[in-house]
């Protein structure tokens, strides 16, 4: 195999390589030797100089595509996510990415899985359709509402420089009956001093574990430190475990997160800005693979959403009110997002974020 025609696209504070299920080889070692040599991984610098990547987790992404027919909902754009590592030879294809579902939406209808006039309306607004996406990683169903108009108003996602049309992201009934695989909105974990800590363990979008920043020494306020990350490196690995253990997973598993939350304070983000605590709603900084986020995880900020809404699990307690549209306006590292959630009791109808997402180059990637 030569070369294998790609798509480098952005979505959300993620970029990444798209490529057809077509063109590759079936699942298994030599479809990732294929991901592998074109992101330019292992790379013992972790820079991938040899290939697309960015020498960071959020830029070292791939993204398989096909169109399938579901009997019950329709056909859909199937969106397969794959974590590439930095300087190990593996592709992790545990959950999901909800920062690049952004640009799987824009793949579909651009590389034309499906024509504008196969396409609903969307109801967030009048020049955007519904992508159906089947997310194939976590197993559930995505509305992926993308623009076709060209004159549609422009939005900036912090993190990203510049502006683009905006892109709603909206997983549909994520989860079933297992928002909380432990069967509790709240636990008690232990910190390596031995100390009890309150924890709420979800899974929305990802599995996800809340803690309060004051429980980890921190203040919710922190930018990504690789000197910090190593500090707390232990102290997540033993959440990490005790949260996988809990929620019956494999402790191995890529998708976990541990995400801090604290309440609203003044702080100043990653570009120098000033971010008032009035602008938020609640503090959030949540980890990524080997790393402190520079934005936040989509997903991660989907099921903080969710948790913002049920009374008992750690987030709702860092909120001193909810509005009425269950939107949560989340500071982190980088600036603020905005997250729904619609819940009825302990069950999730859906989440979502309005991000954007732009295609970068397309062509011919040689192996």
């Amino acid at each position: 195999m030569k070369g294998v025609r790609s798509v480098l696209m952005r979505g959300g504070t993620s970029k990444g390589v798209f490529l057809m299920d077509s063109h590759l080889p079936s699942p298994g070692a030599e479809r990732d030797a294929v991901l592998l040599k074109l992101m330019g991984s292992p790379d013992p610098s972790k820079m991938q100089l040899d290939g697309m990547g960015g020498g960071i987790s959020s830029t070292s992404k791939v993204a398989i595509m096909r169109r399938i027919e579901d009997k019950l909902h329709g056909d859909m754009a199937e969106y397969l996510f794959g974590q590439v590592a930095l300087d190990e030879p593996k592709v992790a294809w545990d959950g999901s990415c909800g920062n690049l579902a952004t640009a799987a939406g824009l793949f579909a209808l651009e590389q034309k899985l499906f024509h504008a006039g196969e396409l609903r309306q969307s109801d967030f607004s009048p020049s955007h359709r519904i992508v159906p996406v089947w997310q194939a990683n976590s197993k559930y169903r995505m509305h992926i509402h993308i623009p076709v108009d060209s004159n549609t108003e422009e939005v900036c996602t912090d993190g990203v420089p510049g502006t683009a049309p905006p892109i709603l992201v909206e997983v549909i009934d994520p989860c079933g009956d297992s928002l909380f695989p432990s069967g509790n909105v709240s636990d008690t974990l232990l910190l390596t001093d031995g100390r009890r800590i309150r924890a709420t363990m979800l899974f929305a979008a990802n599995p996800v574990v809340f803690v309060k920043a004051t429980d980890l020494g921190l203040n919710g306020t922190e930018l990504p430190c690789t000197e910090l990350f190593k500090v707390l490196g232990p102290e997540l690995e033993i959440l990490k475990t005790q949260t996988a253990k809990k929620m019956n997973m494999d402790p191995n598993n890529a998708a976990l997160r541990v995400c801090w939350v604290a309440s609203p304070t003044d702080y100043v983000s990653t570009t120098g800005l000033l971010v008032p605590a009035s602008s938020v709603d609640i503090m959030s900084r949540i980890t990524t693979e080997g790393r402190i986020h520079h934005a936040h995880t989509a997903t991660g900020a989907m099921n903080l959403a969710v948790a913002c809404c049920i009374p008992g699990t750690v987030p709702h307690a860092m909120l001193e009110s909810l509005n009425k549209s269950n939107k949560v306006r989340i500071g982190h590292p980088a600036g603020v997002l905005t997250a729904f959630a619609s819940t009825t009791e302990y069950k999730v109808k859906s989440a979502g974020l309005v991000r954007t997402a732009r295609t970068i180059l397309e062509g011919t990637a040689f192996i």
